[in-house]
């Protein structure tokens, strides 16, 4: 995998990084799409356009380059909170 610095982020809209940050915390899909509102298949979806636009071959690697990134410590919502990073 490349270097965590070389991933651009700001490519993603704000929903798709908050997707990306839950992600980065072990959340499912279910978990994901309770915390932000959004369907199982919209997350599924949302994920693999994340992994399209940074380039990564699935779910693990994008919850790594997040986590690595620092992402996986901030939450986009107070319901998230309950499960730690």
């Amino acid at each position: 995998m490349r270097p965590i610095d070389s991933f651009d982020f700001s490519t993603l809209t704000d929903r798709e990084q908050d997707v990306l940050r839950l992600l980065a915390r072990g959340m499912t899909n279910k978990e994901i799409g309770a915390c932000l509102g959004l369907a199982t298949g919209t997350v599924r979806n949302t994920i693999a356009t994340i992994q399209n636009r940074l380039g990564l071959a699935d779910r693990t690697q994008a919850a790594l380059v997040a986590y690595h990134a620092g992402l996986a410590g901030t939450s986009p919502c107070g319901v998230c909170e309950a499960k730690p990073a």
